[in-house]
């Protein structure tokens, strides 16, 4: 036996559950705006620092993120080796050596 439904009835579930995905996806949407936005500020501050420092971003420098910090650039150990950083940088390590 199949159930019938008064149009109303249709309507309103309809609206409540369209409606709420519609909430949703657009929270999502600016969510992925926001984000975006933030990742291409940190690929520019990227590619200043590698310029500042004259490495090849994406090669010699890297941007990485872990849970623990987040976000920070990453150097080769050949160019920290080398000595090219100069006086204005700090190295920080999370190694022991």
């Amino acid at each position: 036996m199949v159930a019938r439904a008064s149009r109303s009835a249709v309507r309103a579930y309809v609206s409540r559950h369209v409606g709420a995905r519609s909430r949703y996806s657009n929270a999502g949407a600016a969510l992925r705006k926001d984000l975006d936005s933030v990742r291409a500020k940190l690929t520019a501050e990227l590619n200043r620092a590698a310029g500042h420092l004259g490495l090849a971003s994406g090669k010699s420098m890297k941007l990485e993120s872990s849970d623990q910090i987040g976000f920070y650039l990453r150097i080769t150990r050949k160019v920290r080796v080398a000595g090219r950083l100069g006086r204005s940088c700090v190295h920080l390590s999370g190694h022991s050596h």
